[in-house]
């Protein structure tokens, strides 16, 4: 018997930091994909449930300056609504 993982929605969090050493505290909140040491950010990807509450948590923070959601989602959705509904690739070369 197959045990399957379900694997939690993520979102991804921009998080402005006071300093990019600061960016190691990150890990205790979620995956550290990116930290850019030139302009104090990092994104940390979170699961959309805990979302919420890490947002907070991360704003009372000492040396997190500004934490925003990332808009990938939502401009994805967007650019789709324009251009009508989404169409399949393999369904155009037929």
């Amino acid at each position: 018997m197959e045990r399957t993982i379900a694997m939690e929605e993520q979102v991804a969090l921009a998080v402005w930091l006071d300093h990019p050493r600061s960016a190691r505290h990150l890990r205790r909140y979620g995956l550290v994909h990116y930290v850019s040491e030139r302009f104090r950010y990092a994104v940390v990807y979170v699961e959309r449930r805990r979302a919420p509450a890490v947002i907070r948590a991360l704003r009372a923070s000492r040396f997190v300056v500004r934490v925003e959601p990332s808009p990938y989602r939502e401009a994805v959705e967007a650019i789709v609504n324009l251009n009508g509904e989404a169409r399949d690739p393999a369904a155009d070369e037929a």
